[in-house]
């Protein structure tokens, strides 16, 4: 569990200064974010290099996978790309796409029409930065009173908001898309970011749901505007067919006090986060599921010599469409993809991103059942 304080974040149109050097705030490539001494890593998916792919011997579908089988990092003893066996007998994993881009001629695609359980597309999910194989690897971490920045661009079909994945008791789900974490996706080092089910608006929790961030309450979106089917302004819903940048940002805790950390939640360049919560607004009693425990220290489980394993604070970022509890069966009407570029890893924030991607040849759909105020 997570404690956080309110930061002033800033920047000026003109020049951002970045350690030795500087760089316009308007139309900076994805190249140079990459060289700044403050990033610590990213993927642009512009090469298979950037990928490694694994699967378990046991999953014939996947075994005999011919795409996996020629990959240049397939099997990989460190991986970053988890596949899955499907019911019909295909392996499921994301994989680099040419169709849209948000920069560069490639984006890494996540498609969910596959019937499958919770996880219908398989994860990328690598470590914020490791150096060194197997017992000598070493990983980029932020724990207490560490403060790092997750930059990714993100487009959604009309096919994969539109849908409502039904779980095994027959209730509908929110589809996670992104967690930040440690060693474990779900436990209670995660940020999460989901949609809120059947309203098309991103919402993001911790510890398995258990810290509840309410909905986009730093602009005026709460949880009391649901019955209104969240009027837009202000609440701000997933548009299809458009690429969107999102950045996480969080700095740790680094005692029990509960004084000196914060999670937020940023759409495109804007300044103002959509979600910001801090101390003060995670208190007990503002909302009900938070339970009110210091920041824990995450202890290494299984092996040191895992060399995938992390500890003691957040160094990982998956990237997923995953359904909790949903059935095997169900699947969207129309193509259900993600497409995920441009991800950076940093120790500031990331300054707006030059374009230089590819456009949609499908115009965006009006969102539906929309009130204004």
């Amino acid at each position: 569990m997570k404690y956080f304080n309110f930061l002033l974040v800033s920047a000026a149109i003109g020049q951002l200064s970045f350690g030795s050097g500087s760089l316009s705030a308007q139309g900076v490539t994805f190249a140079e974010i990459c060289a700044l001494e403050t990033t610590v890593n990213c993927w642009g998916f512009e090469s298979e290099a950037e990928l490694f792919y694994t699967w378990f011997n046991t999953d014939e579908a996947c075994v005999n996978d011919p795409f996996l089988n020629n990959h240049p990092n397939g099997n990989a003893n460190h991986m970053n790309v988890t596949t899955k066996p499907t019911r019909d007998g295909r392996c499921i994993y994301p994989k680099r796409d040419q169709t849209y881009a948000a920069s560069g001629t490639s984006s890494l695609k996540f498609v969910y029409n596959q019937p499958t359980g919770s996880n219908p597309s398989g994860n990328f999910s690598p470590d914020f930065k490791r150096t060194g194989e197997g017992s000598n690897a070493t990983y980029v971490q932020f724990g207490k009173g560490g403060e790092f920045w997750v930059r990714f661009s993100m487009r959604q079909s009309q096919g994969l908001l539109d849908f409502n994945g039904l779980t095994e008791a027959g209730k509908t789900s929110a589809l996670k898309r992104v967690i930040v974490h440690g060693f474990s996706s779900a436990s209670s080092l995660e940020e999460t970011i989901v949609d809120w089910k059947t309203y098309k608006i991103m919402r993001m929790y911790s510890d398995q749901g258990q810290e509840d961030y309410g909905a986009q309450d730093n602009i005026g979106c709460t949880v009391a505007l649901k019955n209104d089917n969240f009027p837009s302004p202000p609440c701000r819903y997933m548009v299809a067919n458009q690429w969107r940048s999102y950045q996480i940002h969080v700095i740790v805790a680094d005692n029990a006090e509960r004084n000196n950390g914060i999670v937020e939640l940023y759409i495109d360049d804007e300044m103002i986060p959509i979600i910001s919560i801090s101390d003060s607004s995670m208190q007990p009693g503002k909302h009900p599921t938070d339970v009110g425990a210091p920041y824990p220290l995450q202890p290494l489980p299984y092996t040191e010599t895992a060399d995938w394993l992390q500890t003691n604070g957040y160094g990982k970022v998956t990237f997923t469409l995953f359904h909790t509890g949903k059935d095997a069966i169900t699947i969207p009407a129309s193509e259900a993809a993600m497409w995920i570029d441009d991800v950076v890893i940093s120790k500031i924030r990331v300054p707006a991103l030059d374009g230089t991607g590819t456009i949609d040849s499908v115009a965006p759909a009006e969102p539906a059942d929309l009130t204004t105020q």
